[in-house]
């Protein structure tokens, strides 16, 4: 019978709470900071589908990197103290319950954004119900694209359109202007979407989750994680801003919720290590397999179709942005390990 007694690597890593946990708290502030940037840059500057798929590749990239180079290589360490049926089962164990958290987690945020989508039409219309629009579509005949398609109504909805359904487009124009707007073109009465921001408040949770666990796993681990993650939240917050101020949120509003949001990074960096670290060789291998999985759902389901949401023909040095992610990545870890 195999005694799994924890190497001496493995007890250091656990033993030090106090300075590593410092760091884990350094690596969560960075992506939270970069949050906050992004929320403020998008007053002065707003990125081409472009530049964010480029960097949302080169994000991608990083992760598959520390996958490889970082997290299976640990996992293996950790793996040597254990008995082969312990590994199988805890690794098994741990992969599931990521790829099922996240899974979840994806069909929670499908299941509020098309509600969210709906509100931001229908209050474009200016309408709260959504009777506005099936009535333009049995008037007209006509097929309205999707929410994610139409940033304009006026794009799609043309005075032809409008004189052939029996309204004035003057009639819809002042239905599509708000009431209670400011010299300065602000909306007095406006609503936020709070779904929406607690989608964005679980998703840097998560994030900062997987950088503390990442941390616990090593430093070099933490700090890649540090980096691609960073990349990811500063277009979450140009995001996240501009759909509050296109929402007629003021933006001094829209600032102050989005310097909120950027703590839950540290929220859950802090828990991810904490939990992650107090466990027991087995429980540490479950909570690496976790991060695996949570990665692996990271860069497919999330990074890689986002990056080619928004984009109307795919170029070669926006895909490449991946494989440069990967190689600087992996060249680093070479030097540096």
């Amino acid at each position: 019978m195999v005694v799994p007694i924890p190497s001496q690597k493995m007890r250091s890593m656990v033993d030090l709470h106090g300075e590593t946990g410092m760091t884990a708290l350094y690596l969560t502030i960075i992506p939270a900071v970069v949050m906050c940037i992004g929320c403020i840059a998008v007053q002065f500057f707003s990125p081409g589908p472009k530049l964010s798929s480029s960097f949302q590749h080169f994000s991608a990239g990083i992760l598959l990197a520390a996958i490889s180079s970082e997290l299976m290589p640990r996992i293996k360490d950790v793996s040597q103290s254990l008995t082969p049926h312990t590994t199988i089962v805890m690794f098994t164990v741990g992969f599931a319950l990521g790829f099922v958290c996240l899974i979840l987690l994806g069909q929670l945020c499908d299941w509020i954004a098309p509600e969210e989508d709906e509100d931001a039409l229908n209050r474009t219309l200016g309408s709260g119900e959504r009777g506005s629009v099936d009535s333009f579509t049995k008037k007209t005949g006509a097929q309205l694209p999707s929410v994610k398609s139409r940033p304009r109504l006026d794009k799609s909805i043309t005075a032809t359109d409008l004189e052939k359904s029996g309204e004035g487009y003057g009639s819809i124009q002042n239905k599509a202007t708000p009431k209670n707007t400011s010299k300065e073109g602000i909306s007095k009465g406006y609503l936020i979407p709070w779904a929406l921001l607690a989608v964005v408040a679980v998703d840097a949770i998560l994030d900062g989750v997987l950088i503390g666990m990442s941390v616990s796993a090593g430093e070099r681990m933490g700090q890649m994680m540090s980096v691609a993650l960073s990349l990811e939240m500063f277009f979450l917050g140009i995001s996240t801003s501009n759909t509050l101020v296109k929402r007629g949120v003021p933006f001094r509003v829209a600032l102050f919720i989005c310097t909120i949001i950027p703590s839950f990074i540290v929220v859950g960096g802090i828990l991810g290590f904490t939990v992650c670290a107090s466990f027991e060789p087995p429980g540490f291998l479950a909570c690496l397999s976790f991060g695996v999985a949570s990665l692996i759902y990271l860069i497919c389901d999330e990074l890689l179709i986002e990056a080619h949401e928004d984009l109307d023909n795919d170029t070669w040095y926006v895909t490449s942005s991946l494989f440069v992610g990967f190689l600087l990545s992996t060249v680093f870890a070479i030097l540096y390990g």
